[in-house]
């Protein structure tokens, strides 16, 4: 139990840990505008309908990069239900991320581009991680062992 429990907190850590430091690359990229108040919704507005493409790009891999990352570890650590680490570390960055969207208003594209992609890189996480366990528990079971 407690393997699985440190995969899910493992790979929810390194998953917004990655977007925190993708992030901040960008930000040196794209720099923040000064006086941008990010308490303010009319900035908020103002900022995201300016944002160069490459920003917004910037952002959203970010957010696929940490996904699958934080998936994958989750995985490898749990050793076993390689779908279902998956889709709980992959929902937690979901949820953050529909969060975000709804802070900080985004392009309509982008919004639905993250929430589709989001779950299809905790998906593609699941395919490539390793199977070790899986596997030799499975050939155990087809040899009725």
């Amino acid at each position: 139990m407690i393997r699985k429990i440190s995969a899910v907190v493992a790979g929810a850590v390194v998953a917004f840990g990655l977007v925190a430091l993708l992030e901040t690359i960008s930000h040196a990229l794209y720099p923040l505008p000064a006086g941008l108040d990010f308490r303010n919704p009319a900035h908020l507005k103002v900022y995201a309908a300016t944002l160069p493409l490459g920003a917004l790009w910037c952002v959203l891999g970010a957010w696929l990069v940490a996904t699958f990352a934080g998936c994958w570890l989750a995985i490898v650590i749990a050793r076993e239900r390689p779908m279902f680490f998956a889709a709980l570390v992959g929902s937690l960055v979901l949820v953050a991320t529909i969060a975000n969207l709804l802070m900080i208003p985004h392009p309509v594209w982008f919004s639905i581009t993250a929430t589709v992609t989001i779950p299809l890189a905790a998906f593609c996480a699941s395919l490539f991680a390793p199977r070790g366990k899986l596997e030799a528990s499975n050939s155990k079971l087809e040899k009725g062992l």
